[in-house]
This record gives structure tokens, sequence and C-alpha cells, in this order.
């Protein structure tokens, strides 16, 4: 790993867990302990150094949950499970087709997951008698 490799990686790691903090801050993951092992488990496989098929299996379950309980319209879930499902290509951009959809997954379960706690701490508009 040279230089540039390990400073990138560094901004990358640094980008990702800001973005998960961020995002997650103030939600209770004691209520719901499935969307924290879930979170855990997309931060690990995105954070290793190398992302490998075992990363890939790894987010098999969380991606699964993901696409049919955070994802909402159903063009949405074709895309993601057809992203998920269709082989990589040996080409250049499609390289890193398994990283991107793990990524991409990861930040719409971060985005259920917000509006979930924002819809949850929302005060009621009760009539005041």
């Amino acid at each position: 790993m040279t230089l540039a490799d390990a400073v990138l990686y560094g901004i990358f790691a640094a980008l990702l867990l800001a973005t998960a903090y961020k995002m997650t801050r103030g939600f209770d993951f004691g209520k719901n302990r499935l969307d924290y092992v879930n979170a855990c488990l997309f931060l690990y496989a995105l954070l290793m150094p190398r992302f490998k098929n075992y990363s890939y299996i790894i987010l098999i379950i969380p991606s699964l949950y993901a696409i049919s309980k955070k994802l909402s319209s159903r063009t949405a879930k074709l895309i993601a499970i057809a992203a998920v499902c269709l082989p990589s290509t040996p080409t250049y951009l499609f390289e890193y087709k398994a990283l991107f959809t793990a990524l991409g997954l990861f930040l719409v379960y971060l985005r259920s997951l917000r509006q979930e706690h924002a819809q949850s701490t929302r005060p009621s508009s009760a009539p005041v008698s």
C-alpha cells in the first residue's frame, strides 16, 4: 500500500464514519437492535481495506433487509436488486460495482434511519383543549 492509497483510504473511512455518525446521531438503537447490527455489518464491510467477495457475502442479509424494508418504491427495489444480483464485468468502470452497490445501500439505509428518527421525535399535532 502506497502513501497515496493510505491517504485515500483514510479519507474514505473518515467520510464514511462521519456520515454514519451524523445520520444516526440521537437514534436509539436499543429499541431496534436489528438496525444496530445491520449498520455495524455495513460499516465493517465498507471499512475493510479490501472489499472482497467475503465482505459482500456478509452484506447479503443487511442488503436484503434494506431493500425490502427501507425502500418504498417498487422501481427502487427492482433497481437495487438488479445492482446486487448482476455480476461485475471485468471492465474498469464496473470493477468496483460491489463496493458502490454496498455504499449506496448503506446510504439509503442511513437515510431511512434518519427519517424514522425524525418522525418519532416530531411532536404530535394534537388539538389543545
